[in-house]
């Protein structure tokens, strides 16, 4: 390649990357934190319903903790991202875990624990979907590999055709490798 079909290959993938990250951020992303903060609702709804049918005890400490976690998702799933989470996890490596959390994973009924665990799965998923980095990455990828699927499929192919000649003789090289002197004592 010359360098100016470099040139022309650099602009035109950051000319896709930005189309298809604005494209994400504007209509992709919106849609799918929403769809998963309607998940969160429903488990909500779940948690109260189970109230209502008297599933749980209305005085339990450990439903209304719950309740709250599934509050604050709701109320923050636009702004949260992996990396707050990573941040979060960073500055809170060193203190120990509260007695509350402690009695909440001990002591807690069954379906709380249950709608618990769903829902960090939604509020990670969330954290996902908001991730900048993750999703500039991914784009830019698969821009990448849409763009030089043909030249990276040769390499490809040439790598797994070698392997695949050596699965063959993986045990004699194997015990072909010398024994090390700590091994043999």
């Amino acid at each position: 390649m010359t360098s100016n079909s470099v040139l022309i290959t650099l602009v035109v993938f950051l000319a896709l990357s930005s189309t298809m990250s604005f494209f994400y951020w504007m209509i992709v992303q919106p849609v799918l934190v929403r769809k998963y903060v309607y998940r969160m609702f429903a488990l909500r709804d779940d948690l109260r319903w189970a109230l209502i049918e008297g599933k749980l005890d209305k005085s339990d400490k450990h439903v209304h903790t719950l309740e709250h976690i599934i509050g604050a998702i709701i109320a923050n799933a636009s702004e949260v991202s992996l990396s707050h989470f990573l941040l979060f996890c960073v500055k809170t490596r060193n203190i120990k875990t509260p007695k509350e959390i402690e009695s909440y994973q001990r002591d807690a009924p069954e379906l709380v624990k249950e709608l618990n665990h769903s829902a960090m799965d939604i509020s990670f998923t969330i954290m996902l979907i908001n991730s900048p980095l993750l999703v500039s990455f991914s784009v830019s990828w698969a821009v990448f590999v849409a763009v030089y699927k043909s030249s990276i499929k040769a390499p490809m192919q040439k790598a797994k055709e070698f392997f695949d000649s050596r699965s063959d003789n993986v045990h004699v090289f194997i015990s072909e490798m010398p024994v090390p002197v700590s091994a043999q004592a």
